[in-house]
C-alpha cells in the first residue's frame, strides 16, 4: 500500500508522523560536533518543511560546507543537516519576502545564500527576492539542466520538482540535456540579466549541483562565453577522449569575418573527425553539442 494511500485509509498517520519528524529535528538541530540518537532516523527523513528549520540548518552549520553528492555515508553533522537542507521545501504560505526577512535577521552571507540556491533549488526564487538578484531563479536551474549527474542520488520528491522548473524553461526534454543538448538561448538570456559579476560568484556555487559533474555545465558555460580556446579542446580530446570537450567546441563563438569563420568551423569539422575516426567503442554515442531551437530564433 502507498504512502498516500495509508494517509487515505489512516488519516490520523499523518499527524503522527508529523509529530515524530518534529521531535526527531526538534533534538538533531541541537547537536554539536557528535551523532545525537536521532541522527539515524534524521537521514532519513525526505521532506521537511518551513523557512524556520532552513534558516536554523544555515545558522547551526556556521562556516561548515555543505556535503556534496552522497550523504547517507556518515552522520557528520555537516552530512546530517546536508541531507535536511536538500529535503526542505517552503511551505505555500511562506513568501519569498518573508524568507528574506527571516534571513536578514541573520548573519547568512550572500554566498551561502547561492550555495542554498544551487543545493537546493526549491529555494531559489526566495534567494533570488532576498538578494535583489533578477535573473538567478532561471541561473540555478540553467546549471541543474546542464549538470550529467546519472549516478548522483537525489530523493526522487526532490528531483520530481527539479524536473518540473527545468522544463518550464526549455524545449529540451530531460534525455536530451543528460546526453549532449545545450540550451543556447536560455544560457544568453540569463547571463544577459545577472551580469558577469554576479554569474562568476554563482558560478563559484556550481560545485553543490551535484558530486562533482557540475563542471560539465561550467564547460558549456566557459566555451559560449568564448572563455574556451579551441586549441586547449583539441588537446583534451586528444589526450583524454574528452566527450564534453567535443561537445563544446561547437559553442565557441565564432569570428564575423567570414573567410575566418570558414576556417574555423573546418578546423573543428576535422577536430572532430578524428576524434569519431580513433574511437573504438563508443563511435555511435558520442555527437557535438547541439542547442534549442530556441537559440537559433
Amino acid at each position: 500500500m502507498s504512502l498516500a494511500k495509508q494517509f487515505e485509509t489512516y488519516p490520523e498517520l499523518k499527524n503522527i508522523i508529523d509529530k515524530i519528524r518534529t521531535k526527531l529535528l526538534e533534538i538533531e538541530l541541537k547537536r554539536a560536533d557528535l551523532p545525537t540518537i536521532v541522527s539515524v532516523p534524521a537521514m532519513a527523513i525526505r521532506s521537511i518543511y518551513g523557512v524556520d528549520y532552513v534558516v536554523k540548518i544555515l545558522t547551526s552549520l556556521g562556516k561548515e560546507k555543505l556535503v556534496r553528492g552522497y550523504t547517507y555515508d556518515g552522520l557528520s553533522k555537516s552530512s546530517v543537516f546536508s541531507s535536511l537542507l536538500r529535503a526542505s521545501f517552503p511551505k505555500e504560505n511562506e513568501t519569498p519576502e518573508l524568507f528574506a526577512e527571516k534571513v536578514k535577521a541573520t548573519k547568512i552571507s550572500e554566498q551561502r545564500l547561492l550555495d542554498l540556491a544551487m543545493y537546493a533549488p526549491q529555494w531559489s526564487k526566495h534567494v533570488a527576492h532576498t538578494l535583489g538578484w533578477e535573473g538567478l531563479e532561471d541561473a540555478v536551474f540553467w546549471f541543474h539542466a546542464h549538470t550529467k549527474d546519472r549516478g548522483w542520488t537525489v530523493d526522487a520528491e526532490v528531483r520530481e520538482v527539479w524536473n518540473a522548473e527545468v522544463s518550464e524553461r526549455t524545449p529540451l526534454n530531460s534525455q536530451s540535456l543528460m546526453d549532449d543538448a545545450v540550451d543556447v538561448a536560455w544560457f544568453n538570456n540569463v547571463y544577459n540579466t545577472l551580469g558577469k559579476k554576479r554569474w562568476e560568484m554563482l558560478d563559484e556555487s556550481a560545485q553543490y549541483c551535484s558530486g562533482g559533474e557540475h563542471k560539465r555545465a561550467q564547460l558549456f558555460a566557459n566555451a559560449l562565453l568564448g572563455k574556451e580556446k579551441v586549441s586547449e579542446l583539441a588537446k583534451r580530446v586528444k589526450d583524454k577522449r574528452n566527450q564534453d570537450a567535443i561537445r563544446a567546441l561547437g559553442l565557441i563563438p565564432l569570428s564575423a569575418d567570414d573567410d575566418k569563420q570558414k576556417r574555423e568551423v573546418l578546423e573543428r569539422y576535422k577536430i572532430i573527425q578524428t576524434f569519431l575516426r580513433e574511437s573504438k567503442n563508443s563511435v555511435h554515442n558520442v555527437k557535438p553539442a547541439k542547442s534549442s531551437q530556441a537559440s537559433l530564433q
